[in-house]
């Protein structure tokens, strides 16, 4: 009890006391750059990710979705499955399954990271990667992809923390275009995984996750990104999975 009293704050204890109504502030969530966590493999561990992040080549991530979108994509091939294979076989190839998946994932670690430590060379890399990409938008890339949703969903995940830890003044802009070339690939509702929706494919053409992607949908209408996205994200509520839990 006595360390649970400490925890509340004093202005708080000094309201009640006095008999003044207690009116307790909303919780807030703490910001990366509020955090500090005291262990030595932590640090090593988000040490190491910075410098793998920063050492990649920017025309190697860009390649992918270049070469989707049928332009010009110079620089070394990653490879697994973030490569590239238009003549990939599921079941044969072990590469090429889902070229740039984690590219707005990489994006979004480099935004918090820049919210730690305030690195101005993190800050310009989000930066610069963005404005690659939005050179590469098209629905091309959409229509080649096994994990159209999914893709879209960590695009989503990278341009609200370029917007939110980084200040990235073109994030939304870059948003909107990626939801307009991406929605019309998209099934239109949430479809479980294994069920077709996209006729003459193969069964891993199936593993989708158009089911997850309302939670960045609605990140992104909080953070000003506009109505749009709440409505999206109501549209691909996963109501077969939620209504029997309702």
């Amino acid at each position: 009890m006595m360390a649970a009293g400490l925890a509340i704050p004093n202005r708080f204890l000094v309201g009640t006391l006095a008999g003044a109504p207690a009116h307790q502030p909303p919780l807030e969530q703490f910001d990366y750059g509020d955090v500090v966590l005291a262990s030595s493999l932590h640090e090593k561990q988000l040490e190491e990710t910075h410098s793998v992040l920063m050492g990649l080549s920017d025309d190697s991530l860009l390649k992918p979705f270049r070469q989707m979108s049928g332009q010009t994509a110079p620089g070394e091939d990653l490879g697994g499955w973030y490569h590239y294979n238009p003549d990939h076989e599921w079941g044969k190839d072990e590469d090429g399954f889902a070229p740039s998946c984690t590219f707005g994932q990489w994006v979004s670690a480099l935004a918090r990271m820049y919210a730690i430590t305030r690195d101005p060379a993190i800050r310009d890399k989000v930066i610069r990667l963005n404005r690659l990409y939005a050179q590469t938008i098209s629905g091309d890339y959409y229509d080649k992809n096994r994990f159209p949703t999914y893709c879209y969903d960590k695009l989503v995940c990278g341009l609200i923390d370029s917007h939110r830890y980084v200040g990235d003044a073109d994030a939304f802009s870059i948003l909107e275009r990626t939801t307009n070339a991406a929605q019309p690939h998209f099934p239109k509702h949430a479809v479980e995984h294994g069920k077709e929706w996209r006729p003459d494919k193969d069964e891993s053409w199936t593993w989708d996750e158009s089911y997850t992607i309302s939670e960045n949908l609605f990140l992104a209408y909080q953070c000003g990104a506009g109505e749009r996205y709440r409505e999206l994200g109501r549209q691909y509520l996963y109501d077969e999975y939620y209504d029997p839990l309702a």
